[in-house]
């Protein structure tokens, strides 16, 4: 599991990070964040089947990955052949839900989860990607992340090109059009909502080691509503 999903781990230190990216992404999108982190916790960064990472293109079944069970299993799987247990798992985008429906089965793998969320137009994706596929991968990455970082604008761009456009649309409509608020009340955990700015997140990743000052060399142009799990 840990080589098609190209995990690996990164860093060290008694706190374990598990970085799960979004939807059109794939580990790349950690980049900026992962020298603060690595230097004070351990590090799992992995890409998800539908990545444009992934080399084996049968690895995204389209009928098996639509609903998010089948992805919390492979997290599972992954976490259990790397020997990892009470870990912080940091979710964006749709691995947030992932991550509480993999905490619901396995309550042992999780210290802590944190869901990183963004509110988007799901028709206009839904048209977009099935109209013009390049066009808007180029005008969602300027969406979603401050162009004034064209450097983040053009990874996300890359990340979102390498996802095959068929991979792409069935993917967005599981994810946007499924309803999974009924799993949260069995999320068996302290849940804090509030919103925070992305270089406040290394102070609430390794709140005893990384420090104020840290800064990475970019900002998301919206604050990102985050919701956090403790145990």
């Amino acid at each position: 599991m840990s080589t098609a999903m190209n995990a690996k781990i990164i860093g060290s230190g008694e706190e374990t990070l598990v970085l799960a990216h979004g939807f059109g992404t794939d580990q790349s999108i950690w980049d900026k964040v992962l020298p603060y982190l690595t230097d004070h916790c351990q590090v799992v960064v992995f890409d998800w089947c539908f990545s444009g990472s992934v080399k084996d293109p049968d690895l995204y079944d389209a009928a098996k990955y639509s609903t998010y069970d089948a992805f919390a299993d492979d997290i599972i799987c992954l976490l259990d052949e790397m020997k990892l247990k009470s870990s912080v798992f940091v979710g964006h985008s749709m691995s947030g839900m992932i991550g509480c429906i993999a905490s619901i089965k396995r309550p042992d793998l999780f210290h802590k989860l944190i869901l990183l969320q963004l509110l988007l137009d799901v028709e206009q994706i839904f048209s977009s990607i099935e109209s013009n596929y390049e066009q808007w991968t180029s005008s969602f990455s300027v969406l979603v992340v401050d162009s004034s970082d064209p450097e983040s604008v053009e990874k996300l761009e890359k990340a979102l090109k390498r996802m095959r456009p068929e991979v792409a649309l069935t993917l967005a409509k599981t994810v946007f059009l499924i309803d999974y608020r009924d799993m949260l009340e069995k999320v068996t955990t302290l849940v804090i909502s509030f919103k925070l700015e992305m270089t406040l997140l290394f102070q609430t990743l390794c709140p005893n080691t990384c420090r104020a000052k840290s800064r990475v060399n970019a900002r998301w142009r919206l604050s990102i509503p985050m919701v956090i799990f403790l145990n």
